[in-house]
């Protein structure tokens, strides 16, 4: 998978969606579908001692609904799985150490480290357009101070308001309509 993003809490990277079933219904099954039945997914996958702080995250995906494809990607549910005993995953998130993008995302090996585990938990969201371009005035932009005044109204401060964290809409003419 490709990695579009990292950060403190974790990775995202775009996926790629093989099948799609109804669980209540498992013989219901739709093999590669594709927008508009789905835009195109990432995974946003939590470090070994960050899970707790993205189960958080994706317990307000669920409370933001209404705003879900406005103001804020649509969430497609938070997931948990064991590994084989084969894929233990480092404190980083990493099965094998190897990862060198280590002092590229914020995370430096001074930090306390969690035990290594075979869980690994998920959000799956709607991906977004790129991050916004630096040294840009965005003061007159409406859009950005709307999302913000969205997430207000529904009760969340998102509190960690940066460059990296505030993306443009998807680019794809084929996402999901907003509401």
């Amino acid at each position: 998978m490709e990695k579009l993003s990292s950060g403190r809490c974790g990775r995202v990277f775009l996926t790629s969606t093989i099948s799609l079933s109804d669980p209540s219904e498992p013989s219901d099954v739709v093999l590669s579908p594709a927008p508009p039945m789905l835009p195109q997914l990432v995974v946003k996958v939590a470090r070994p001692k960050y899970a707790e702080s993205l189960s958080q995250e994706a317990a307000a995906y669920h409370e933001i609904q209404a705003i879900q494809g406005v103001s804020v990607p649509r969430c497609y549910g938070w997931f948990e799985a064991e590994l084989d005993q084969d894929h233990v995953l480092d404190e980083r998130g990493e099965s094998d150490g190897s990862d060198s993008d280590s002092s590229s995302d914020g995370y430096t090996a001074n930090q306390s480290k969690a035990p290594p585990t075979n869980k690994i938990s998920f959000l799956v969201l709607e991906r977004l357009g790129g991050k916004l371009k630096m040294y840009v005035d965005y003061r007159r932009d409406a859009d950005i101070y709307q999302v913000y005044e969205d997430l207000g109204l529904v009760g969340v401060d998102h509190a960690d308001v940066r460059y990296a964290n505030i993306l443009k809409p998807s680019k794809s003419p084929l996402a999901l309509p907003g509401l």
